[in-house]
This record gives C-alpha cells, structure tokens and sequence, in this order.
C-alpha cells in the first residue's frame, strides 16, 4: 500500500480531518487520544426483552416474531453468500451472530410504523436488507435508504434498497444528502452503524436529528463509549440501552413528547 492511498483509508487523521473537518477530527484527537472517554457504566444497559418491549409499547408476542424472523433471515443471508462464493467478515450474519441492532431494527419497526429508513454504515447490506425483507413480510411500504464510504465491499445479493456512497468531504455531502431526502419522506427511522468514535456517533446523532426529525434514533455498539447516552440525555429523549444476544450493546430513543407510534 503506498503512502497516499494509506492517508486516505477511512478513519485515519488525514481522512478524518478532510472528511470530517478540522473541529471533528480535533474532538476526535481530544476525546478518543489524548482524553480517552469512559465506557458506559454496564449496569445501565437491560438485558431483558421484556424490559425492551414493554419500553416501546409491545408485547413478548411481537418480541418473538422479531426473534424468529431475525435467525431465519440471518441463517437465509449466511446461504446467499456461501451459495454465491462471497466473502465477509466472521460474524456478520449467521444464526450465531450478534443480533442486538437487529432486534431494535426490527422492534422499532413494528412499534413507529414508519414509511422511511435511513441508516449511515451499510457494509454488506444486512442491517438495510433486514428492514426490506421484514417490511415486505409486514407488507409494510418502507422506502431503505443506507450510506457508506466503502466502495469496494460487496453487498449481499437480492436486495433492492438504495445504498448512497458519499463523496468526499463525505459529513458535507451526508447533510446535503439528508437535507434532500427529508424533503421527500416524513416518518422516518434513522440508524446509525458507521464510524463508532464518540465524536462521529455523536455528531451523527445531531444531526439526523437536526434534519430528519425521525420518528426514532437507533445506534448499533454503543457500548463502546457514551455518545448515545450524552446525546439522548442533551435532548431530553426517551431511551433504551439494551443487550439481549452476544455482541455490543444497542441503543433506541425518540422524543419524550411522543409515542412509539410517532404521536
């Protein structure tokens, strides 16, 4: 790998500070380097799915339909990419994998109705392709909307959502790309799995915020620092942190002045 192409891999301070800006990637320095930011403390986090589905309104009916419906499409896409030779990262999908963002996908989906989904961190499609297939199974009308920076990842075959690649500087044309999808969809589910440094969950969640409006905020691994717990108390929302499976912990919240319906 030459030197250029290595300053310009996601993540590190160069990509950073041209994607992200020189405040972020000054934040970022700060709270991930030089401050590194606690963990959340554990015992915040459920692990109850009753405590999870109670939270949003539903039942342990509603629970195990999202139970079974997540092994049966994880064990579904696990056959997709071995029948069609492709390779992914150990752990991604499969009927051991870890299933706690797709739970809250999947929960939220049922408990907020909405007609749009919009997530940051496509990678190879399982989480925006969990939302196409179980809305179709609900026969529910969700239009699926996934951003990435990767270009070079292979997406599981089947699915027919849009995956948006974001040009450089890629937090600008994110806003940019928000901006014009709120002007077309309003109910909408925003999920974050992309770079998982405080400053970027952070920020991500401002953001969409800010733009979207969404019905509900869902965050994949935020177990890993207190982005999504910072960010629900600033905004004074409802939140749940819950890790029922294996695998980091996930997070959803919506306003305190609405129901999961979106009310």
């Amino acid at each position: 790998m030459n030197l250029n192409k290595a300053k310009n891999m996601p993540g590190t301070a160069f990509w950073r500070l041209f994607n992200y800006g020189a405040i972020g990637t000054l934040n970022y320095v700060l709270f991930e380097k030089a401050f590194k930011r606690k963990k959340p403390d554990f015992r915040s986090i459920e692990t109850s799915s009753v405590a999870v589905t109670k939270f949003l309104n539903l039942d342990q009916k509603e629970f195990d339909f999202i139970s079974r419906f997540v092994d049966e499409y994880l064990a579904d896409c696990e056959t997709i990419l071995i029948s069609n030779g492709i390779e992914i990262k150990f752990g991604t999908v499969g009927k051991h994998s870890p299933k706690n963002r797709l739970y809250a996908i999947g929960l939220a989906v049922i408990a907020f109705k909405p007609n749009t989904y919009i997530e940051t961190g496509t990678q190879h499609g399982v989480s925006a392709g969990f939302v196409e297939k179980l809305s179709e199974t609900l026969e529910m009308k969700i239009k699926v909307f996934s951003f990435d920076v990767y270009e070079q990842l292979k997406i599981i075959p089947g699915f027919s959502f849009e995956r948006i690649l974001l040009k450089k500087p890629v937090r600008k044309n994110l806003v940019k790309s928000l901006y014009h999808l709120k002007l077309e969809n309003d109910k909408i589910i925003f999920f974050h799995d992309s770079d998982h440094s405080f400053e970027n969950m952070y920020s991500e969640f401002k953001i969409a915020q800010k733009i979207l409006d969404p019905v509900a905020i869902i965050s994949d691994d935020i177990s890993l620092n207190k982005s999504f717990l910072k960010f629900c108390k600033r905004e004074k929302f409802k939140y749940k942190q819950f890790r029922i499976s294996s695998g980091n912990a996930a997070g959803i919240a919506f306003k305190n002045t609405c129901d999961p319906d979106g009310t």
